[in-house]
């Protein structure tokens, strides 16, 4: 886990989101998720998803866009699948770039995917907004 400070949120305050790293395809423990829902506003993992219905915040489901991984594809039926749900997408990457490292993606695979996503009528969010429309609807 590496906690990693984002978007201020005011005087004497941060929003802090945690990126939990399971090796091994493993899970994470109960008291784990306990620890971590008091330490961070949310924590989000390598397992890929739509978050609906009951959103299990101290463990957000977060897509990749790799070039590497070639899925463009399956991110736009996501989206479509996510607009039929009613739930929420986290996306991420590490750089865009025409050359993009392993975890990188090329500046016209990102546009893909917003402009997919805005095509679906999603509103696009930062987490931290995000968490805030959730606190409202719960």
């Amino acid at each position: 886990m590496r906690p990693q400070p984002k978007l201020d949120d005011g005087p004497g305050t941060r929003l802090y989101i945690a990126l939990l790293r399971l090796s091994g395809g493993g899970a994470v423990s109960i008291a784990a998720k306990r620890l971590l829902g008091r330490r961070f506003s949310c924590c989000r993992w390598n397992e890929s998803g739509i978050n609906v219905g009951s959103v299990d915040v101290p463990l957000l489901r977060a897509n990749k866009i790799y070039s590497r991984l070639d899925n463009i594809a399956e991110l736009e039926s996501l989206i479509d699948e996510n607009k039929e749900r009613g739930g929420w997408l986290i996306f991420y990457t590490h750089d865009v770039s025409d050359t993009p490292s392993r975890y990188g993606c090329t500046p016209a695979e990102f546009e893909r995917v917003v402009a997919n996503a805005v095509r679906a009528g999603s509103k696009l969010l930062s987490i931290r907004n995000a968490l805030g429309a959730l606190a409202f609807t719960i």
